[in-house]
């Protein structure tokens, strides 16, 4: 019997272990030949901000934090390159001890080693997660050492909270704010945790004892506290940097942003001086309203729809396996609410699985503060997969106490729940956005080229959306280099005659008009603009200037043009096409 239970305990962390592993070796070989591989290349995703802040940390030009230190210390093995590939193998890695993590906290409140199985390999092979481990974003590595948190605290509450892992529970709740700010909370609520449980194996009931009794308790906690907090605030002091050692969110962004309806994309509108002293005139007036937008940002936390930022996960899983055939939030998010309301109406809350309500409240302030985007939301993982098993053993358990003739009802019930709930949290539709074919068309040019498919996920782009400016501007740049100029023009003139002061659009309206003759028309519409700020865009705006005055024959304007360009590349294929037109435009000092 004891041979027994002890193959099915090590089973419990095995078997998640393995499919973890399993599955992102899979995944890892496809990611290898696909485009997701160079998204930190492009400009603009939060993928390459990353790298160029974990860089900037490498040459200990930024604070501290510990995915930039993550990142710093490929590049120190890699003489001070990226290695994109050993950051994603780590990643993986971490990704993959999540499932095992998942399974103890599973063990360590419900005592079920089947259903602790079930949460652990849920948890691994949850395809949001897996997506997140394929970029460099932070996500992944946030997400582990939150579940390592919750983890070191029910090992240490198996230990009574001796000194050791008091210590050892302050180190692990304080180094996840170490990534990400808004797990402040959640540090300060599992601190609150480990007292609470602490006071009430506390006998005395006067002051004095209690205190007497839980100082040892606040030491070392401190203790552990202080063992991340002092090294950390002590280098940004010996750099000159700020000495919190936190980094906090820019809250006067985070507030206008959050009290947005439905924000498109997470950049704050312009408002003029006269509407913001509106809004002050009218913020009282605006409180219900702004109570009833978060309370609906709440909602979405438990919709099982994952809103896109940087990447949509709706559109990548079909283009990188194995992601389309794991289990996604529509499968794990309504059983978890399921689990949730079952906890709630036994009053589970109030025992051992306290600390997942904790947790859950923690995270749930901040999203509701800023949005539930996907990305953010992958950091409710542990509870919702313990949720989800809840829901499980419920039935289980149920299915076992009722004679035969109830076992139907015992399972009609919950799954009448499960329908409604599953009901109201699927999305209508999963729409795709146009970025995200423009981002899969930039990474499918960087990684194979000038390819007819690059064209065909452009023109997608804008067919997914017409008013997109990204697609209009990425498709006729591509129409352009095609020598399309005709159907180049006829996509970008709209968006030129909507906006005549876009540099982007003009230049780009200019260089097609330059391809079907115009080019008189071309000059005049640079010529309204003033050179762009943007090197690369100024660059563009000189040659396309120049290009217009050699079609006229206006040699020593073009000339002028030419030679402004040169100043502003350093390439040497465009110095080279430079030179060629210099020539063509006759001037001797530039045949040397």
């Amino acid at each position: 019997m004891k041979e027994s239970r002890l193959k099915t305990s090590v089973l419990v962390y095995l078997l998640p272990l393995i499919a973890g592993l399993i599955s992102r070796i899979f995944l890892f070989q496809n990611w290898l030949d696909s485009p997701l591989r160079y998204y930190h290349l492009i400009q603009g995703l939060d993928m390459k901000t990353m790298l160029e802040l974990g860089s900037r940390f490498y040459h200990l030009d930024t604070n501290f934090s510990i995915y930039r230190l993550l990142i710093a210390s490929v590049m120190f093995f890699n003489h001070g390159a990226h290695c994109v590939e050993a950051l994603i193998i780590i990643q993986m890695l971490f990704g993959s001890l999540t499932g095992v993590l998942i399974a103890y906290i599973s063990l360590r409140i419900s005592g079920n080693r089947y259903i602790s199985m079930f949460c652990g390999i849920l948890a691994a092979l949850y395809s949001p997660a897996l997506l997140y481990e394929c970029l460099t974003l932070q996500e992944s590595t946030f997400l582990f050492f939150n579940i390592l948190s919750i983890a070191v605290i029910l090992k240490a509450r198996t230990k009574h909270f001796s000194a050791l892992w008091l210590i050892f529970s302050g180190i692990a709740l304080f180094l996840p704010p170490l990534m990400r700010f808004s797990s402040f909370l959640w540090a300060l609520l599992g601190l609150l945790w480990i007292i609470l449980y602490m006071l009430r194996r506390v006998r005395i009931r006067n002051t004095t004892g209690i205190l007497k009794e839980m100082f040892p308790v606040f030491l070392f906690l401190f203790i552990g506290i202080a063992a991340v907090v002092l090294p950390v605030s002590l280098f940004n002091l010996y750099k000159g940097w700020d000495l919190m050692p936190f980094s906090p969110a820019n809250l006067k962004y985070t507030l206008q942003l959050g009290s947005m309806e439905n924000p498109s994309n997470l950049n704050l509108p312009p408002s003029t001086e006269t509407e913001k002293q509106h809004e002050l005139a009218i913020s009282f007036k605006n409180i219900f309203k702004q109570a009833a937008n978060y309370s609906k940002k709440a909602l979405f936390i438990f919709r099982a729809f994952e809103i896109p930022n940087n990447v949509n996960y709706y559109f990548i899983r079909s283009h990188l396996n194995p992601l389309e055939y794991l289990p996604g939030p529509l499968l794990l998010i309504p059983a978890a609410v399921c689990g949730i309301i079952i906890m709630l109406a036994k009053r589970r809350f109030m025992r051992r699985e306290s600390i997942l309500f904790f947790y859950l409240i923690s995270f749930t302030i901040p999203l509701c503060i800023f949005f539930p985007l996907g990305r953010y939301r992958i950091v409710f993982l542990p509870v919702f997969c313990l949720f989800a098993g809840y829901f499980l053993m419920h039935i289980i358990r149920e299915f076992k106490k009722v004679s035969r003739g109830g076992k139907f009802t015992v399972f009609l019930i919950p799954l009448l729940l499960y329908a409604l709930i599953f009901r109201w949290a699927a999305p209508s539709n999963l729409p795709l956005r146009a970025e995200d074919f423009v981002t899969y068309g930039q990474a499918l040019e960087i990684q194979k080229g000038d390819v007819p498919e690059v064209e065909t996920c452009f023109a997608l782009a804008l067919l997914a959306n017409p008013e997109s400016k990204s697609a209009a501007l990425n498709l006729t740049d591509k129409l352009i280099r095609h020598a399309k100029f005709e159907k180049a023009r006829s996509i970008i003139e709209p968006f030129y005659f909507q906006d005549m002061q876009n540099y982007k659009f003009a230049i780009k309206y200019a260089a097609s008009l330059l391809g079907i003759g115009k080019a008189e028309e071309a000059e005049e519409i640079l010529r309204q603009l003033p050179p762009p700020e943007n090197k690369v865009s100024r660059y563009n705006y000189f040659f396309n200037l120049a290009e217009s005055r050699r079609l006229q024959r206006k040699d020593a304007e073009a000339a002028e043009a030419y030679k402004k360009a040169m100043e502003l590349t350093d390439r040497k294929e465009n110095l080279e096409i430079l030179k060629e037109f210099l020539k063509k435009v006759n001037k001797p000092d530039t045949m040397r």
